[in-house]
């Protein structure tokens, strides 16, 4: 009977524990479902604050349009502005060059009215000396004239120590001849020198219009300057021989020594021309140079792309 006893305790424990295991077997779907349960209510209350996070979305999108357009228009009118700014820069500076190459236009204007003020003083200087010389060269031409009227009436006299009157006549004649010669080489050498001047000024025009296409002409203007220096100083020499008498009357003493004495004034009147003619002929030496000269003036090349210019 005990065993019987203990035989139905233990299949009653092993009853009790089976049923508590088949128990909580079947209480894990019940869980699994509290698990779906709370998910699904999770999920409703997510789906129920949708809306709201998609205002409060829409709202920061706005909010976050509203400030792009906003930097966007600052950034427009700051660019504006400072466009506005630089085009008020630029108009500022084109201006200032403007009127800078307006100055520069103006003084070159006055420079180059300077410059050619200075050329037109110093070609009414040189025609002023030029008609001076002459002036002067004229008059001693006259003052030698009188003279040698003077000089002819002492030679007659003078020439009483020669007894054949065709002597006389010849001497006479001779005596004729030193003015003669004086007067119309003195006059040679004049229109020598107006020719040269002639050719000088055409180098000097030619000079200036190469000067205005940007050609270096300093060389030339030197040279130009020499010559009429030369010219001068031919002139003067010219009008110092005009006003110069070869007297006969003065050279002879006697009949004897006539001949010679008559010889060595025309020697005399030959040295004296010489040096006429070579201050002549470096005058003409001088304006040779300064045709020289104006033949190495180098013009620069305009450039038509660029307008610049440049050296050949």
């Amino acid at each position: 009977m005990k065993h019987k006893l203990i035989g139905g305790a233990i299949a009653l424990a092993i009853l009790g524990a089976g049923s508590l295991a088949f128990a909580q077997v079947r209480r894990e779907p019940a869980n699994d479902g509290e698990t779906k349960k709370n998910v699904e209510i999770k999920k409703e209350d997510g789906a129920g604050r949708t809306p709201e996070l998609r205002e409060r979305a829409k709202e920061a999108k706005e909010n976050t349009r509203e400030k792009i357009d906003a930097t966007r228009e600052a950034l427009r009118e700051k660019t504006a502005e400072t466009r506005e700014k630089i085009k008020e820069v630029k108009d500022a500076a084109k201006e200032k060059i403007e009127n800078t190459r307006t100055e520069i236009t103006e003084i070159r204007k006055e420079m180059k009215g300077g410059i050619e003020a200075r050329k037109e003083e110093a070609r009414a200087e040189r025609t002023v000396k030029r008609e001076e010389a002459k002036g002067m060269i004229k008059e001693k031409r006259e003052e030698a004239a009188a003279l040698r009227e003077t000089k002819k009436m002492e030679l007659k006299d003078r020439l009483k120590i020669i007894k054949d009157e065709k002597k006389q006549q010849i001497v006479e004649r001779v005596a004729e001849k030193f003015g003669e010669i004086n007067i119309r080489m003195t006059g040679h050498f004049e229109k020598a020198l107006e020719k040269i001047e002639a050719l000088t000024r055409r180098i000097e025009n030619r000079a200036n219009i190469l000067e205005a296409e940007g050609g270096d002409v300093a060389a030339v203007r030197s040279a130009i300057a020499e010559v009429f220096g030369a010219t001068a100083a031919a002139r003067a020499s010219i009008a110092a021989q005009a006003g110069k008498v070869y007297s006969v009357s003065d050279v002879i003493q006697d009949e004897a020594t006539i001949g010679q004495s008559i010889s060595g004034l025309r020697e005399t009147l030959r040295n004296d021309l010489n040096a006429v003619r070579e201050a002549v002929r470096v005058a003409k030496e001088k304006v040779r140079l300064a045709g020289e000269a104006l033949k190495n003036i180098v013009v620069p090349i305009k450039n038509e792309n660029t307008g610049e210019k440049s050296g050949e």
